[in-house]
């Protein structure tokens, strides 16, 4: 009979975990491909369509390691190169993120052994034992910037997820260090990790530095001094194959650096950018309904949580808050110091162990009727945020903006002439339109050292426009876009070119943008561009 109570147990866990993961599912493929596949998501469309050497050829002009568009190419070769296969690829990270969520607060859980109960005896805490995994899993599900970020063909959630498999792997070499098994797979999710987003070389710098901690604290302790040194070897022969991993990429990790020092301009680190992207991650995602002024407590409330993990909340507390604070660190200094390169999305590598950290905090209070008020509001905050989010969604689905130019475009003249404004948005027209001889691509300026160092785009898509419009066919379509990057760009045509009508697309995707669709007749002689 003692294992009725169990069983049932284990079947009740089972039952929630699939409803929390049915939600995360859910809320992440709603609306998925109502809104503009955005820049950035078309170059990894475009990227890992490309042959096998022009693709690492284009992502050296990239500015990130090459494991997500390995990985993209493979899904798009199995699912097709659609806009929904591109994003679920996202999705798919997301979900199996938060599976893993429940698997490393299982792991903790099952590690950090019985607690004091608050009578004084030696019994499992109720929310640690039964309740912590399943409520860090449904914070993670209702996290409204991971949600956000599951829904974009970016490396965004792979890189959660191998950080939360790392993070498992971590927890089983502290606890036995002498398991070969356990270092290999250490060292591969770690190096893969390391591969797949340069903001997550912090995340991996945090789970070293829990290994070197770790590895003293043994050593310090007689009982433990052998695991101590073990720990310790293992984290030198870890740094060790990273650098034989990273050594055939240091070359082209140097030019790119190189490149986005010379090229990509960034304003200085300011407050004001601290508050607004800690505020955004720990609220919606997106524009929180404050000024920057009013989010002066994210980086507290962030930095705090960190810390009182690290200092109050034992080994594992020191897992979750290093893995919490030191990337956010880390990218403050160098931001400061080097190159500003503090970003909302970035920041979603460490805003999930912050969740966690919160709830391991939380976990340790021993007034139960405290305690359970605390996730109450935990989990009230992320879903009231989450929900922000959702309406958010929805509205912005209502306009898509470029596919919808694309589409009237389509409808009015299939088979005419159509030039786009600017290598951005002609990447951004690629994964609707496709290939098409039709549409052709306006650019001034040196190719080589402007184009092909930006956008995926190859010689063949805007080298014979001028050509074509010096024939002055008798009508051309133009796409052009104004505030994508707070600017304008527009077709210039050759005189005798007159504007027969034109239409607004409103794309309302994070900060106003508009794509105009004009349509131009030749009537020769002098009219206006």
């Amino acid at each position: 009979m003692s294992g009725s109570p169990r069983s049932a147990h284990r079947w009740v866990t089972v039952v929630a975990l699939i409803a929390i993961l049915a939600l995360g599912t859910w809320l992440r493929t709603t609306q998925l491909t109502s809104t503009t596949f955005t820049f950035d998501e078309s170059c990894s469309w475009r990227i890992s369509q490309l042959p096998w050497s022009a693709m690492f050829d284009a992502i050296a002009r990239d500015a990130h390691p090459p494991l997500f568009y390995v990985l993209m190419r493979g899904w798009l070769g199995l699912f097709g190169p659609s806009i929904f296969a591109a994003r679920m690829f996202g999705v798919v990270g997301g979900v199996v993120g938060v599976g893993l969520t429940w698997g490393l607060l299982r792991e903790l859980v099952r590690q950090q052994g019985p607690s004091p109960s608050e009578d004084g005896t030696t019994q499992p805490q109720v929310l640690a034992r039964k309740l912590f995994p399943l409520v860090g899993t449904l914070l993670v599900a209702l996290d409204p910037l991971h949600v956000q970020l599951s829904q974009e063909a970016r490396p965004y959630t792979l890189g959660v997820s191998l950080s939360l498999i790392s993070a498992i792997l971590l927890c089983k070499v502290i606890r036995q260090p002498i398991r070969f098994s356990n270092w290999m797979g250490c060292v591969v999710s770690v190096a893969l990790l390391s591969w797949t987003h340069y903001y997550c070389l912090w995340t991996v710098a945090a789970l070293l530095m829990v290994l070197l901690v770790e590895g003293l604290i043994q050593l310090r302790q007689p009982e433990f001094h052998t695991s101590g040194q073990r720990l310790l070897g293992g984290l030198a022969l870890t740094i060790a194959a990273l650098q034989l991993v990273w050594f055939p990429w240091y070359g082209t990790f140097e030019f790119q650096q190189a490149r986005a020092h010379r090229q990509l301009w960034m304003p200085p680190l300011t407050s004001e950018q601290i508050f607004t992207a800690l505020g955004k991650a720990l609220t919606s995602g997106q524009d929180p309904a404050f000024r920057a002024d009013d989010l002066w407590w994210a980086p507290i409330a962030w930095g705090s949580i960190g810390l009182l993990s690290i200092w109050r909340g034992g080994r594992y507390g020191r897992l979750l808050g290093l893995l919490a604070v030191f990337p956010i660190l880390s990218t403050w200094a160098y931001s400061a110091n080097v190159r500003n390169i503090l970003g909302v999305r970035y920041l979603v590598f460490a805003q999930v162990f912050c969740l966690l950290a919160t709830l391991w905090l939380i976990a340790g209070i021993h007034r139960r009727a405290l305690r359970a008020s605390a996730i109450a509001l935990l989990i009230a905050w992320t879903s009231c945020w989450m929900w922000s989010s959702y309406v958010q969604r929805i509205r912005q689905a209502e306009v898509p903006g470029l596919t919808a130019a694309i589409a009237h475009i389509d409808g009015q003249a299939a088979d005419a002439l159509v030039v786009v404004s600017s290598p951005f948005v002609y990447t951004m027209t690629l994964p609707v339109v496709g290939e098409r001889d039709t549409w052709r691509l306006q650019y001034r300026g040196n190719h080589r050292d402007n184009i092909l160092s930006g956008p995926a785009l190859q010689l063949t898509d805007y080298q014979s426009t001028g050509r074509l419009l010096s024939a002055h066919p008798p009508e051309v379509w133009t796409l052009d876009e104004t505030g994508q990057f707070r600017s304008e760009s527009r077709v210039r045509l050759p005189l005798g070119y007159e504007l027969i009508e034109e239409h607004d697309f409103p794309d309302r995707l994070r900060r106003p943008i508009h794509f105009w669709v004009r349509h131009y007749q030749w009537r020769g002689g002098e009219t206006q561009e």
